[in-house]
């Protein structure tokens, strides 16, 4: 079944992988395919899964915002190290960057909070695992592709 899965992964997100302004759209079909997998493991009658998938897309709204300021605040760290920019700036720009990871923290806390009133505790267990789990299989899965391209290229 994990053969089957990764292979599916493959099949949408090799077209896409190829073009840098389709990273997006793979972005969204990982996400999908993420959805029905959770789907299938937590195993989650209409109204529980209803629940959840709001509190976890709002969760995933929040957690990309958040993202975004921390890429950006790296962006600035990177730029007032390697430049001429006013060092002064960095105590501040680097404690920002600590907020926003405490606010990530934070984020995660509340989030786990407020599914354990929708989900059991095996519930919560079986998606703790299938999260873990399944972004260990992408990683897998990008990092043989990189290596097979690195060969394909070498080959050239």
């Amino acid at each position: 079944m994990k053969k089957l899965a990764v292979l599916f992964i493959i099949l949408f997100a090799l077209p896409v992988l190829a073009q840098n302004r389709g990273q997006g759209m793979m972005n969204r079909r990982v996400e999908e395919y993420e959805k029905v997998k959770l789907i299938e493991a937590l195993n989650l009658d209409e109204t529980k899964s209803i629940q959840f998938f709001t509190k976890r897309r709002a969760f995933r709204e929040k957690q990309r915002n958040l993202n975004d300021q921390l890429d950006s605040l790296t962006d600035k760290l990177k730029s007032i190290t390697t430049g001429s920019q006013d060092k002064d700036k960095l105590k501040d720009v680097v404690n920002q960057y600590i907020n926003t990871e405490k606010q990530m923290h934070t984020l995660k806390n509340n989030y786990m909070t407020d599914i354990k009133s929708i989900l059991t505790d095996e519930e919560i267990a079986r998606l703790i695992v299938f999260e873990r789990d399944f972004r260990q299989d992408i990683q897998q899965m990008i990092m043989k592709r990189n290596r097979r391209g690195m060969r394909g290229n070498s080959e050239d």
